[in-house]
């Protein structure tokens, strides 16, 4: 059923096919034959057009002629100095003009009383100047009139052209309606050729169409679709086995396609979301480990600067209380006289700095030792601090509040200037092995801080600590 389905529409598009082309033949036969006759009646016009040309020329010239003499006359008729003249031998409808220029009016002669007539010589002198200005009056009156005449002999003349113009105007009008009633005949009988022809190609393009029609649905055409629909129905029966396993095989494979797909698109996915999130967890790790090492570094920085600043009281606390026992000798040697009780005390008092001296020197080496242990990273086998701690006390030197010693106190002024001399050489020699130890200190400090040395940075809270409780002890035990 679906394959006679297709065929039917396949067999229908095909009559449609065949049908848009006839009529789009039969569309191009009737603009060809259009374009044809109008081609003919362009051509007929173009000859009218080229054989009435010159007569019709002719007389837009004569008409242009005769208007332009007909508005001269208008604006000679409307001048104020136009008049119609009243003589008996002129015609009623003569224009005369009266120029305000070259009319001179005349008034009558005054009234005078009547005198005896005078002498004939005196009379003629006294009448010869007004027989002058009468005679130029005449001449003027003679000079005003024949310009008259010659005014209304170009009239004349003027309005004999008008009437030629409007004449020639006229008979140019009647060959311009003759000339236009042809056209208008030949532009009719063009038009009534162009229906008729239109008209019969109508007809013609409808007698096919009707032919076709039924050639098409009633003659030839539908046993040709049964033979065609025929001959494809035995091929498609040959074909089906071939044709359906096409089709499942097809089929099949767009279905692998499709799920092959489906999985390729989720394995990305998920490599995508894993990537991002390994990415994400990797960028964390970075910052925590620069927000851990910047930590560590300001945390090694803080605890320097404090083991720097309490470095710092200790030694101005060793010198105020130097200063105070400085103070207390010198109330001391003003109060005592006696010799005897002046160098004991200033063996004490030298021993007391003695003492003071070698405690700083321990408190100093105790701290470069545990710079060094932080900064080694405990490279020493394992060594503990409080190993450090023992070696150290196991090879300090003996300290010099023993018996003898106590007993050497109690001798003369002699042994206390020796004991003074010798403490002055100790003290001078803890100085500078302070100086030195600060010097080497501040330069180790430059270098860690210049060369951003890792070791530098990764001082542990705990041995901080520990350090600084240690100091601690020693400036209390001091």
């Amino acid at each position: 059923g679906f394959a006679g389905g297709n065929r039917r529409e396949r067999a229908r598009a095909r009559a449609e096919a065949a049908l848009r082309a006839a009529r789009q033949w039969e569309q191009a036969a009737l603009l060809h034959d259009a374009r044809r006759i109008c081609g003919k009646v362009l051509h007929h016009w173009r000859r009218f057009a080229a054989v009435t040309a010159p007569a019709e020329r002719e007389q837009a010239q004569a008409a242009l002629r005769r208007e332009k003499i007909a508005g001269l006359v208008q604006r000679l008729q409307a001048h104020p100095g136009m008049r119609r003249s009243g003589d008996g031998d002129d015609d009623a409808s003569t224009v005369v003009p009266l120029s305000p220029v070259t009319t001179v009016a005349t008034a009558p002669a005054p009234a005078t009383p009547e005198r005896p007539s005078p002498a004939p010589g005196r009379a003629r002198a006294r009448r010869s100047p007004f027989s002058a200005q009468v005679k130029k009056m005449e001449e003027r009156a003679a000079k005003r009139k024949a310009a008259r005449e010659e005014m209304e002999r170009r009239v004349r003349e003027r309005q004999a052209q008008r009437a030629a113009e409007e004449e020639r105007r006229r008979l140019a009008a009647e060959t311009k309606r003759t000339a236009e009633r042809r056209l208008q005949a030949a532009e009719e009988k063009a038009a009534l050729d162009y229906e008729q022809e239109r008209q019969r190609s109508l007809r013609m393009a409808a007698r096919l169409h009707r032919q076709r029609s039924l050639l098409l649905h009633h003659g030839f055409a539908p046993w040709v679709r049964y033979v065609r629909l025929r001959r494809r129905q035995q091929q498609t029966a040959a074909t089906f086995r071939y044709d359906a396993l096409l089709a499942k095989t097809f089929r099949q494979w767009a279905e692998n396609k499709r799920k092959n797909e489906w999985r390729r698109e989720c394995i990305a996915d998920g490599y995508y979301s894993v990537s991002l999130k390994r990415r994400g967890m990797r960028a964390l790790k970075r910052r925590l480990r620069t927000l851990e090492s910047r930590a560590s570094a300001v945390t090694a920085l803080v605890a320097f600067n404090r083991k720097t600043k309490a470095w710092r009281g200790a030694q101005l606390g060793a010198k105020r209380s130097a200063l105070v026992l400085r103070e207390k000798r010198r109330r001391v040697a003003q109060l005592s006289r006696r010799g005897t009780l002046k160098g004991t005390l200033e063996n004490w008092t030298e021993t007391i700095e003695r003492e003071h001296v070698r405690a700083r020197l321990r408190a100093r080496r105790d701290q470069k030792w545990g710079q060094v242990r932080a900064w080694l990273g405990e490279s020493e086998g394992g060594r503990r601090h409080d190993e450090y701690d023992d070696d150290d006390d196991q090879n300090e030197p003996p300290s010099p509040t023993t018996f003898s010693q106590k007993y050497r106190l109690r001798e003369g002024l002699g042994t206390g200037i020796r004991r003074s001399r010798e403490l002055q050489r100790l003290r001078e020699s803890g100085e500078s092995l302070a100086a030195a130890a600060t010097a080497a200190e501040e330069e180790e400090q430059r270098r860690a801080l210049r060369d951003r040395r890792p070791e530098a940075a990764s001082i542990k809270k705990s041995t901080l600590h520990d350090l600084w409780k240690k100091l601690e002890r020693d400036f209390t035990e001091l």
